[in-house]
């Protein structure tokens, strides 16, 4: 079995500059009440829906939970806590490199009474200044790669990047490719430039082990 990989591809605004990444998304989320006051101590369940692994937390004194490295996927958030009705939201997207902000709202009520909600709207971050745009599996399986088969031909479906000749590393909203850096799973797969004055790429796996692209 073949195991997927996530792909990122970032520029750096400054050649000089190291930029840590990794294969992984975070949930950043505030529990408030009915008058939108913070809910401190409340008990956070973070659940992967795919494999069911969890985990859990309590909310600080503003009301605040912070999870970072969760991988790719969809998650359940359960929030809890004495005299407030249970709060329950599905489907909650986190892509990789990406922060998801989310606001639990409970209610007044009996414990044993549960507010449950699924997440269809567009999900913010507000935490971040990073503009990011995930390539999902699917589009990775069903669009045509060209005739060198390599997920990377893929970044072009995001606004802004334009293949570059003489480079497997294209240009990113105007920004020299020289500039880029590209990881899976967190590892930067960049050549050192070798008098040959183009960054270029030194592995790039198999569509069919990709699990997304993140640029």
């Amino acid at each position: 079995m073949i195991r997927p990989f996530s792909l990122a591809v970032a520029v750096c605004l400054l050649s000089y500059n190291a930029v840590a990444q990794n294969a992984t998304g975070t949930l950043d989320g505030r529990v408030v009440d009915s008058s939108n006051a913070v809910v401190p101590g409340a008990t956070i369940t973070i659940e992967n829906q795919a494999t069911n692994v969890h985990w859990s937390m309590t909310t600080n004194n503003e009301g605040r939970f912070y999870q970072r490295y969760l991988p790719p996927g969809l998650y359940r958030v359960t929030a809890e806590k004495a005299a407030f009705q249970k709060y329950l939201q599905s489907d909650i997207l986190v892509d990789v490199e990406q922060t998801v902000t989310l606001s639990l709202p409970l209610k007044v009520g009996e414990v044993s009474s549960t507010v449950q909600v699924e997440a269809s709207a567009a999900q913010l971050s507000t935490e971040s200044a990073t503009l990011a745009t995930t390539v999902s599996n699917r589009a990775i399986l069903d669009l045509p790669l060209g005739g060198n088969r390599s997920p990377m031909s893929l970044v072009t479906l995001v606004p802004g990047v334009v293949p570059s000749g003489g480079s497997n590393s294209p240009w990113i909203s105007g920004g020299r490719n020289d500039y880029n850096d590209v990881t899976i799973d967190g590892t930067s797969v960049i050549v050192a430039e070798n008098n040959v004055s183009h960054l270029q790429i030194g592995y790039t796996p198999n569509e069919d082990s990709v699990e997304e692209i993140s640029v």
